[in-house]
Order: C-alpha cells, then structure tokens, then sequence
C-alpha cells in the first residue's frame, strides 16, 4: 500500500513545528539550554496540531515526508504504530543514520540499528530473551520484588522531601 506524500508546504511545517524543536532538544541526550526554551508554553502543543492537520489533511497512515534526499514515515495515528512496527524493517527501515549516529557508539550491536541476517538473528534473541510470545514474563515476580523496593526507596526519599537524583 503506498503512503501519502506531504506536499512540500506540510513538510516544511512538520520539520519547522515538529522535528526541529525535538532535535532541537536532544532526541537521547537533552540538552539543557534549549529545554529552557523548548519548554516554552505551545511548543508541544503546536506539533500536535501540525500532525493533527495532516491526519485530516491526508488521512490515516503514516505520512512520508521528504528530508533531504529521503523520506521520513511520520505516524499520524496511534493505531499505525503497530503496522510500523509489523513492517519493520521493510518498507519502514529502523535503521536511520540518525540512529545509528547516536547508538553506535555505546550500543554497536544493537538491534535497531542492525540490517539483514544479522538484525534477523538479534531480533530473534531479543524475543526469546523478553518472552514476547507469553503475556507475563517467568521473572515477573523477581521484576515486580525489585521494583517495589525501589519505589519504597523514592516514596521515602518525597516522604524527607530530599532531591531525587
């Protein structure tokens, strides 16, 4: 099924109103000069009204929106989450430039930066490993132990009203 391509007037107002700010800011690191800013009352809700118009605009469906030489998917709709997801790594590559920029060094073999047989195989350990199949996973209990101690440890840190770091 092909995805509708914004025109160049939407596309500029998506990389203006909502790609700029949130690479502005910091996609994995935050830079703290511009959250200042970027936490400027109607930023956020700008880019959800830019995205809104474009649902109406083009319907449901991620939009493909040019950057350059590429396209960029840009989902309108909760509901194409999963249909991302399920067609990943094809039409919807994971793998961006962009991504494996910031990954690479600290996560080299990460499977969403990973393409081919090998991010076949690393996908294939990631749900043997996070029990995708099952709806509860066989450690849930030691999770849900270390958690509980760990919100025991905040709730008393709010409690003495001391910083949370």
């Amino acid at each position: 099924m092909m995805l509708p391509r914004a025109n160049l007037f939407a596309g500029i107002r998506i990389v203006a109103e909502v790609t700029g700010p949130a690479l502005a800011r910091g996609l994995i690191i935050r830079r703290r000069g511009v959250m200042r800013i970027a936490d400027w009352p109607g930023l956020d809700h700008r880019a959800i009204q830019c995205l809104e118009r474009c649902n109406l605009q083009y319907g449901r469906g991620p939009i493909l929106v040019r950057t350059g030489a590429r396209y960029i998917a840009f989902i309108l709709n909760p509901d194409d989450v999963h249909r991302v997801l399920r067609e990943t790594p094809y039409p919807f590559a994971s793998a961006s430039l962009e991504k494996r920029a910031a990954l690479v060094h600290f996560e080299p073999k990460n499977v969403l930066i990973s393409e081919g047989a090998e991010r076949a195989e690393r996908r294939g350990w990631n749900e043997r490993v996070l029990e995708s199949e099952c709806p509860r996973h066989r450690f849930t209990g030691n999770f849900l132990h270390i958690i509980s101690g760990e919100v025991d440890v905040l709730q008393a840190k709010i409690a003495g009203r001391e910083e949370l770091v």
